[in-house]
């Protein structure tokens, strides 16, 4: 339409066309064409003077993989069909079926295919192995399945400290366990599971040491804690919250010492000094007799 379209105004979404999950729209976008316009000489003027033309245009944005398109169509009709055609095609073949090769195609081809048996698109399934092969410590993900499958089939997964601590206490229950152990029970395992509410499994050596550590009390009594929290772990292992025939998290701790009280005088070291009970036969035979 020439001098002045009538079609929307200019930028203005007019229509779009959808075809599976691609959406594809079309904005109002009028030309505007410079043309030259010649005077007459025989006005009495010489020189070139323009005319300013406009007309009905149709832009199509959409992304052809990382690369942004924008043609134009004259009409809106044809401005739709373009739309329609496009959208159709991205749906079936992938924003980069134009930038495929005969190779590249067969791969995805398979590879939506593979990702279909697990309700995934292809990017979900590649998102989620990345994101499992990260949360590998060591290893690969093949390992980690074979392990699974040689070993984790016999565990309880998922289980919680407290839930365990649960089982424990009915444990010790119907085997009419003593009230001084259960007392003992509650106080060092159950203020351990306190502290670790949450799955069993990712508890490290490292965190269990530094929760002994923390505890206030000789070493005897942070012994007492260690000596509890080893007895749940034996506890989940034997009854499948944790891998058998595998050292357990508790088992690796350090058991604690009490420092030695360092000697800086004369008059501290003779007061540690202990009568030595060990004396050899001459000496027993030097010893007086104690006939009382």
């Amino acid at each position: 339409m020439e001098n002045g379209a009538q079609n929307g105004a200019e930028g203005q979404l007019v229509a779009e066309e959808q075809v599976g999950a691609v959406t594809i729209r079309i904005f109002h976008s009028p030309n505007r064409v410079k043309i030259l316009m010649k005077k007459s000489e025989e006005c009495g003027t010489t020189g070139a003077e323009f005319e300013i033309r406009t007309y009905d245009s149709y832009i199509i944005p959409y992304y052809e993989g990382s690369i942004r398109k924008t043609p134009r169509r004259s009409t809106l009709e044809k401005a739709k069909k373009f739309a329609k055609d496009t959208a159709t095609r991205l749906n079936r073949d992938g924003a980069r079926a134009d930038f495929l090769s005969e190779k590249d195609r067969r791969i995805y081809v398979l590879a939506k295919a593979s990702a279909q048996t697990l309700n995934l698109e292809v990017d979900g399934a590649c998102r989620k192995f990345v994101e499992l092969q990260k949360r590998i410590n060591n290893g690969t993900l093949e390992q980690a399945v074979d392990f699974f499958n040689d070993h984790g089939q016999r565990v309880r997964h998922g289980a919680t400290n407290t839930e365990i601590f649960e089982e424990y206490l009915a444990h010790l229950g119907k085997r009419s366990a003593g009230n001084y152990h259960v007392r003992d029970v509650e106080r060092y395992a159950g203020g351990f599971v306190e502290v670790f509410p949450g799955r069993i499994s990712p508890i490290d050596t490292t965190a269990i040491d530094n929760y002994l550590k923390d505890l206030k009390g000789i070493a005897r009594s942070k012994n007492n804690h260690r000596d509890g929290i080893i007895s749940f772990y034996n506890f989940a292992q034997l009854k499948g919250f944790l891998l058998q025939g595998i050292p357990h998290a508790a088992s690796l701790t350090t058991e604690f010492r009490d420092a030695r009280q360092k000697i800086t005088t004369e008059a501290q070291a003779i007061s540690l000094m202990q009568p030595n009970d060990i004396y050899l036969p001459a000496e027993m035979r030097n010893r007086p007799l104690n006939t009382q």
